[in-house]
């Protein structure tokens, strides 16, 4: 007997009520996935996940998620041998690349929404990744793929060995390392994302279709002028030779002549990674019906993912050498008049600062251990799981240091319109390689489950299974002095990253919750199977250890949020009208819990506006002094700590699935 995904009863394994697809270790090797990551992704049912390329443009974090039907990572819920992984923040997705690919033995994916089972975080699916055990051979694998037009290649390697038989000798120990690497895939490397600038005719006349950015080297110049006319826009490299700088492109529109940066071929299309992994698993019976089991995981994933060298408009000011030297020579091509100039803005692009660069690393540390066997006919398990996950993120180029950089700039050492490439050395100073931030994740679950049957129906034996279990969450984020940026915290600290956007603030937060089910599986005929299922959860307020006030002051502690709690149900049925022929459906409810940080995030900088809108306010109101006229304004993002009506309140669904499938033998 085993026990199936969705269901908490064990019993001979058949398909049942539910759409569970199963891969098994042969399935997976003929898919050619090198990764977790790719095996689940590529599966149908699978969108709107976080995949490795996400982490190009820096929206990725580092992480590869799983997310059924494109409700989201958050609502799928990730299990290793049935039991809950630490996530990589302070909700319950969980970051695929702390799961060793080599060690699994059979992927399940559950498509249907499974709350009343597994709780709040399981309203899309589940996918359940089984690991090898019993194994007693010594298995040794090694892969490698390249791709005829380079770039992008990988490698992987393995080894396992397992020690005694289980049945035989009474216990099984089984050993288990694996290494792989993935190379990065430049866009520079394939023809069709090398550049943003695409040609083409319609007919005899010739159109440009581009993605470009203003923002270039050499600088290009923005004026705005005292009579109030059009701000015009040129280049002074281009407006010296007729040439524009390397990796830029010539762009007229409505009377401007500048060369725009062609940033879609500095990109990587897919990041570079290694990772290096332990998976250990002990088996070992005290008796025909009790069995002791611990299964560790350790895993250390390391991402490298590179965007655009970053951009920054700089106003000049207008007698500098810097502007007499670049600008006024060139005002009269395109006759203006230097008098009616009131204001002139560098686009520039720190080309020779590197290409904007994150290492992510990912180390995650998963032991369990517990007891399970057979007690007067009933099938039980107890467990108990310490999970962790430690997510990394470091400046790895393209970031500069604002105050070395401006240390260059009023020092005459860097020149914004020299050609690119020669200011790599004098830059290099200000480039940083430091930490930007980390976060620690750690859970703690106890659990119980009995199952066993109950009495005779006409179409069999009915079943039934229960548990509880207990959860601690806690959510540990730490940023660097130079990601948090001026704050109260280091009054004295003047830094910021030149690039990206500071005001980052630690967090320290907390949340336990606990939650008991019931699942009834009932043969009403010999060919018609119901089952039912109800589950209780109850979750705690947030304990937040570093309340911030508006203007970043960590004022104290505080338990934040609304305490939660539910009761779901689920409703299954399958019927089989002939041999070959299954009907099945199901209807259920859910629910899910906001975040920790949802909750407990203090208001930080959370980047700019994507247009540019007019100032909302204009004199005598004070805070027209930090007008800068029609502009991309500051965005601010945090939770929500209220209680009570005003605070965050868990979220409710219901979801059904209707089917048939078909079997026949040839």
């Amino acid at each position: 007997k085993v026990e199936i995904l969705g269901s908490s009863i064990k019993r001979i394994a058949k398909e049942g009520a539910l759409p569970v697809q199963t891969l098994s270790n042969a399935e997976i090797q003929k898919t050619g996935a090198k990764t977790v990551e790719d095996l689940i992704q590529n599966l149908p049912a699978m969108q709107g996940f976080t995949a490795s390329s996400s982490s190009v443009n820096g929206g990725g974090g580092g992480v590869q998620t799983a997310s059924v039907h494109g409700i989201g990572e958050g609502y799928t819920l990730v299990l290793l041998n049935g039991r809950r992984l630490a996530p990589y923040g302070s909700g319950s997705a969980v970051n695929l690349a702390s799961i060793p690919m080599s060690a699994v033995e059979r992927v399940e994916v559950l498509t249907d929404g499974a709350s009343a089972l597994y709780g709040s975080d399981a309203i899309a699916g589940v996918v359940n990744f089984v690991l090898k055990k019993n194994q007693t051979d010594a298995v040794i694998e090694a892969n490698y793929n390249g791709t005829t037009t380079g770039g992008g290649k990988s490698y992987n390697a393995s080894i396992s060995k397992g020690f005694g038989n289980l049945e035989e000798n009474g216990y099984n120990v089984l050993l288990s390392y694996a290494h792989d690497e993935l190379k990065e895939l430049n866009a520079s490397q394939r023809d069709y994302a090398r550049t943003g600038l695409a040609k083409f005719k319609d007919g005899d006349q010739l159109y440009s279709m581009y993605q470009g950015a203003v923002n270039t080297s050499p600088a290009s110049v923005t004026m705005n002028f005292k009579d109030g006319s059009k701000p015009f826009r040129f280049s002074p490299n281009y407006a010296k030779n007729k040439v524009c700088g390397p990796n830029t492109f010539l762009v007229k529109n409505s009377g401007d002549e500048s060369c725009w940066f062609d940033y879609s071929g500095t990109v990587q299309l897919q990041p570079s990674s290694k990772r290096d992994s332990f998976f250990s698993a002990l088996n070992y019976k005290l008796n025909d019906d009790t069995n002791l089991f611990a299964e560790a995981v350790l895993s250390k994933f390391v991402m490298h993912a590179r965007y655009a060298p970053p951009a920054q408009a700089i106003a000049m000011d207008l007698n500098s050498d810097l502007y007499k030297n670049n600008v006024l020579p060139y005002l009269a091509q395109y006759n203006i008049d230097p008098a009616n100039v009131k204001k002139a803005t560098m686009q520039m692009r720190f080309v020779d600062a590197g290409g904007r660069a994150y290492d992510y690393t990912s180390e995650a540390k998963h032991l369990a251990m517990g007891v399970n066997g057979n007690l007067k006919g009933y099938d039980y398990t107890l467990s108990y799981v310490h999970s962790e996950n430690k997510l990394t993120s470091d400046y790895a180029g393209g970031f500069m240091s604002k105050n070395k950089y401006n240390a260059l700039l009023n020092a005459g050492a860097f020149d914004p319109f020299a050609p690119a490439g020669s200011s790599k050395a004098v830059l290099a100073p200000a480039v940083l390689h430091e930490l930007d931030n980390y976060t620690n994740v750690k859970l703690d679950t106890v659990s119980a489950r009995v199952s066993g049957e109950l009495f005779k129906l006409p179409g069999g034996v009915a079943q039934f299974g229960t548990g509880a279990d207990w959860t601690k969450q806690t959510y540990v984020s730490v940023a660097s002095s130079i990601a948090q940026g001026p704050n109260p915290q280091q009054p004295n600290f003047t830094d910021t990253p030149f690039g990206g956007a500071p005001g980052a603030l630690p967090a320290d937060s907390s949340r336990k919750n606990w939650g008991g089910f019931g699942e009834f599986l009932l043969p009403v005929m010999k060919n018609l199977d119901v089952t039912a299922s109800v589950r209780y959860d109850s979750y705690t307020a947030v304990t937040n250890q570093t309340v911030f006030d508006l203007d970043s002051k960590l004022i104290g502690s505080a338990v934040q949020g609304n305490p939660a709690s539910k009761t779901t149900y689920k409703i299954a049925a399958s019927y089989r009208p002939v041999d070959t022929l299954m009907l099945r459906g199901s209807y259920g409810t859910g629910f899910k819990v906001a975040p920790m940080q949802s909750i407990a995030k203090p208001q930080t900088l959370a980047g700019v506006t994507s247009g540019s809108y007019p100032c909302p306010v204009s004199s005598p109101d004070p805070r027209a002094v930090d007008c800068k006229g029609t502009t991309q304004y500051d965005l601010l993002a945090g939770g929500n700590p209220l209680t009570g009506d005003n605070g965050l309140k868990p979220e409710k669904s219901t979801q059904y699935t209707l089917g048939f499938r078909v079997a026949r033998s040839f």
